[in-house]
């Protein structure tokens, strides 16, 4: 399926599966992060001593995540062939809160690791590098969804089956 800048597809909900995918990579970033920080990680220099110091920075990681995933699992719970806007506009929500969220906790993950946890035999360098392609995934660049969610909501989308394509 082919999509350029509106797709009008009665399954929007389709496009939701690269946002699977990133959940994943934040989920993968946030243990990578307790693995270095705890010394577990291959390589990793011995445990942090001042792991109570970047103890915020791991809650504010994890509320991040469990934030889009809470938004993403309800909006997949609403999949549905011709759904309605409600839920097409919270797909929209929990995609762009998704790409979002996974640049947010893989830089993180870095920063409280510090600048070693960038080299490339660390698994967060990968990381970091495929979370900021999430925001540039077609058909649903934050961009597009954005424009999308907005024309929608102001009635500017034209048609019920635009507003309802992803």
């Amino acid at each position: 399926m082919a999509c350029s800048g509106r797709c009008t597809t009665p399954s929007p909900h389709l496009f939701l599966s690269f946002s699977a995918t990133f959940l994943g990579l934040m989920q993968a970033a946030y243990d990578g992060a307790l693995a270095y920080l705890t010394g577990r990680m291959p390589g990793a220099p011995i445990p942090h001593t001042e792991i109570a110091a970047k103890g915020h920075a791991i809650a504010e990681m994890l509320f991040a995540i469990e934030s889009a995933r809470a938004l993403y699992y309800r909006a997949i719970s609403e999949a549905e062939v011709d759904a309605p806007l409600e839920a097409v506009q919270r797909a929209r929500a929990a995609h762009v809160t998704v790409q979002r969220a996974v640049v947010t906790v893989t830089q993180e993950a870095i920063r409280v690791c510090g600048g070693r946890a960038f080299l490339r035999r660390y698994p967060l360098e990968r990381y970091a590098r495929d979370a900021r392609a999430a925001a540039l995934m077609r058909p649903w660049t934050q961009e597009i969804a954005m424009q999308q969610a907005w024309e929608a909501a102001l009635g500017l989308d034209g048609q019920r089956g635009a507003a309802a394509g992803a």
